[in-house]
């Protein structure tokens, strides 16, 4: 996990609780416009699994006070780790 990689930080912690999806029922973040945000980077509402990892760290470029914490812990993980991550939450129930 990031934080036993060595970046638990107060800044990444903060903007974790501030993503986090599973806050409200409508499966958007904790604090709306991130999700807006995203939503915005999102063409037609479609990503290929391919593609996901290079759109999400794009979107962590803009997060403006968190992006440095942000990057510094994604970088840490290989875009083979992340799409085996994606597949494996694709294949469970996330209701």
């Amino acid at each position: 996990t990031y934080y036993e990689n060595g970046h638990k930080t107060e800044e990444l912690e903060d903007l974790l609780s501030e993503l986090n999806p599973f806050l409200w029922g409508d499966r958007s973040s904790a604090d709306p416009a991130y999700f807006t945000d995203l939503c915005e980077m999102i063409p037609d509402d479609d990503i290929p699994i391919e593609g996901s990892y290079a759109l999400a760290r794009s979107y962590l470029e803009t997060i403006g006070l968190y992006s440095k914490a942000a990057l510094e812990a994604f970088d840490d993980m290989s875009e083979e780790r992340w799409i085996w991550g994606v597949n494996k939450y694709l294949s469970e129930s996330n209701e």
